[in-house]
């Protein structure tokens, strides 16, 4: 029984430290897409493409992260 336990303990651990992982991960692609958003939003600013089915895409895209 203690054996079973401390087998349990010992995975849930280890599920812990990945999913940790995965969160850091998560992050990591979620500033790069917000990189990415500011740029395109720059570019439009500087070229002044305001089509309006860009601008809407990109707005909805920037509320989404919340850097509406």
């Amino acid at each position: 029984m203690e054996k079973d336990t401390a087998w349990h303990m010992s995975s849930t651990s280890k599920a812990r430290v990945i999913f940790r992982r995965k969160g850091k991960k998560t992050r990591k692609q979620q500033q790069e897409r917000q990189r990415k958003l500011s740029f395109t939003i720059e570019r439009c600013l500087e070229v002044k493409i305001f089509d309006e089915a860009v601008l809407a895409k990109v707005r909805k895209q920037s509320a989404k992260i919340g850097k509406a």
